[in-house]
Parts: C-alpha cells; sequence; structure tokens
C-alpha cells in the first residue's frame, strides 16, 4: 500500500511540475511580445466583443481560454493553429463556426456550451483525436454525420438543446464513456446504444424517453449508470 501511495505522489509530482513549466499567458499584449513562446493563452471572462485577430500569431499556442466573452464569430484563419490541444469557447454568442474547425487535428478538448449554435460544420469529423466535446446549453437539432467519425470521443455533452434524434452511428464512437442527453427532445435511442461498450455514464434526464425504454436500457446496459 505504501508503494502505492509513493508512486501516486510521485506521478503528481511530475504532473504538477509540468503544468508549472507551461506559463498561462492572461494578457495578449505581454504575450505579443513573445509570440513564439505563448502556448497557454487565457482571455477568459475579459469581455470580449470579437475574436482578437492577433491571437492568430501564436503559432505555437497548445491551449486557447476564451469562454464567458461576447464574441459573436470565430474567423476562418483560426484553422492555422493546428498545435491547438484545448480550445474553451463556451458561454459566448457564438451562431456559427468555420469549416476550418476541422483543421486542428491535435485538437482533443473542445468546449462550445451556452452558445447560440444550430449546428456543427460538417469539418468536425476530422478531429480524429477529440476526446471530449461539450456543446450543452446550444439550439443544436441535429448531429452531422461526420461527428459520428470522432473515434476517440470519451465525453459527449449536448445537454439542452434541441436534438430530437442520435444516429444508429453512435457504436463508431467505441471510446465514449459519458453521454449526456439530458433535456433533449430525444423520444428514443438506437439499439445500436448498446454496442458502447465503453460507456460509463448515460444521462437521459428530461427526454421524451418512456419510462419502459428506459428500464429496457437498463436492462442492456447493466454496467452504465443511466441517470434518468
Amino acid at each position: 500500500m505504501k508503494n502505492i501511495f509513493l508512486v501516486l505522489i510521485t506521478l503528481y509530482s511530475c504532473q504538477f511540475a509540468t503544468s508549472q513549466e507551461i506559463k498561462d499567458y492572461k494578457d495578449l499584449n505581454k504575450a505579443l511580445e513573445n509570440p513564439t513562446d505563448v502556448i497557454s493563452l487565457n482571455l477568459a471572462y475579459k469581455s470580449l466583443g470579437s475574436f482578437p485577430e492577433e491571437i492568430l500569431k501564436f503559432e505555437n499556442l497548445e491551449v486557447l481560454k476564451l469562454d464567458g466573452n461576447k464574441i459573436t464569430s470565430i474567423p476562418e484563419e483560426i484553422g492555422k493553429l493546428k498545435n491547438l490541444k484545448q480550445l474553451y469557447l463556451g458561454f459566448n454568442q457564438l451562431s456559427n463556426l468555420p469549416e476550418s474547425l476541422g483543421n486542428l487535428v491535435n485538437l482533443e478538448k473542445l468546449w462550445l456550451a451556452q452558445n447560440n449554435l444550430t449546428s456543427l460544420p460538417n469539418s468536425i469529423g476530422n478531429l480524429k483525436k477529440l476526446e471530449w466535446l461539450a456543446l450543452g446549453g446550444n439550439k443544436i437539432e441535429a448531429l452531422p454525420t461526420s461527428f459520428y467519425g470522432l473515434s476517440s470521443l470519451r465525453h459527449f455533452n449536448v445537454g439542452f438543446s434541441k436534438i430530437t434524434s442520435i444516429s444508429k452511428s453512435i457504436k463508431e464512437l467505441s471510446n465514449l464513456e459519458y453521454l449526456i442527453l439530458d433535456g433533449n427532445p430525444i423520444a428514443d435511442l438506437p439499439p445500436e446504444t448498446v454496442e458502447l461498450s465503453k460507456l460509463v455514464r448515460l444521462s437521459i434526464k428530461g427526454t421524451l424517453i418512456s419510462k419502459e425504454r428506459i428500464i429496457e436500457l437498463k436492462n442492456n446496459l447493466p454496467n452504465v449508470e443511466v441517470n434518468q
């Protein structure tokens, strides 16, 4: 037990040390003094009314936080930031996303919650490394076919949107662990849902799925926590 504890402490220390080495810039002007050194930029809750074009100068940027602003659109040029791994755009006023989003092939985490999005670009299917996608609180009615090609996706939250159905292609998301569909007008889930062998939690609170169907899902997904 003591050895296991020491191993955990060592791993935590290594992760902490790594995170300490990466400077999190919170001032755009200071970041512009050394653009090639900028790996992480945090401009969350700065009352920004638009996407700062200067961000496009940070070619080595891996983490970009712009959540909690008043941004209404993202430029096509964002596709040039090909080293991006994490992109936070939640709690803005976005109504659409550029197709160039699909050029961010190293993206692992994408937070788009609480915007005015009605759809996703077809190019989203290019994000083969994406593990975490948050879309809750938007106005999305349907997911593009390409979405089901996100083979690395582990956590998907599209709660409280306007999704009416989930495709049988859901089975293609073979690494999915968390599926959050709360508050959507979904009346059923495809039979293929039970093929998600790594699923840990399925949340369907406030949907139109019948009690009988929920019981059936629970029986067919015995190792999954079904929240209703």
